[in-house]
């Protein structure tokens, strides 16, 4: 990157021009304006394979517990978000700091990929150079397809399956 470019112009354009996305998914992930919007670039930016990396985190503590009914991180985060209240300049009153449109959307790509199979740092004892060598040999996998990569790739991303659509209803279903 050159001084004086806007980093988020080339954020975006590095994120529509990779075959291959790495999502790293923490505690605070769901928190980060920047990291949601990534994440929603990354799944509209067409064909491409998304790989969870779930860092510090196991996956059932994201979502709402139907057992004990405790909001999970991910599902608290965007509760919060959805109260948030920013202050017009033009109307002199308080309004919603995020539209509930994008908070759906955000919702929608969280579940969706948070919903893969991915990889855990747990896994690997906590070891994080294993776990960037298994990812890196995950990455190298699918950029060697090359041309035939693209192919691969089509039959590989998982937009929305029958599971996260069932997932989906249930969190419609219940205020997080």
């Amino acid at each position: 990157m050159q001084k004086g470019n806007r980093i988020d112009f080339v954020i975006e354009n590095a994120i529509k021009a990779t075959p291959v996305h790495i999502a790293i998914f923490s505690a605070g992930y769901a928190q980060s304006e920047w990291c949601m919007d990534e994440l929603l670039l990354m799944i509209e930016s067409g064909p491409s394979i998304i790989l969870p990396v779930f860092y510090n985190l196991n996956p059932t503590e994201m979502w709402s517990n139907p057992v004990d009914e405790r909001n999970g991180v991910y599902a608290e985060a965007l509760r919060i978000m959805e109260e948030e209240n920013a202050f017009d300049p033009q109307t002199q009153k308080k309004q919603p700091r995020y539209k509930s449109s994008t908070i759906e959307k955000w919702k929608e790509a969280l579940m969706e990929v948070t919903g893969r199979e991915g990889f855990k740092l747990e896994t690997y004892d906590g070891d994080e150079g294993k776990l960037v060598d298994m990812i890196m040999q995950e990455v190298v996998k699918y950029r060697s397809k090359g041309r035939r990569g693209k192919k691969f790739v089509k039959n590989n991303v998982r937009r929305t399956s029958k599971r996260h659509m069932q997932t989906g209803q249930l969190f419609k279903k219940k205020k997080y």
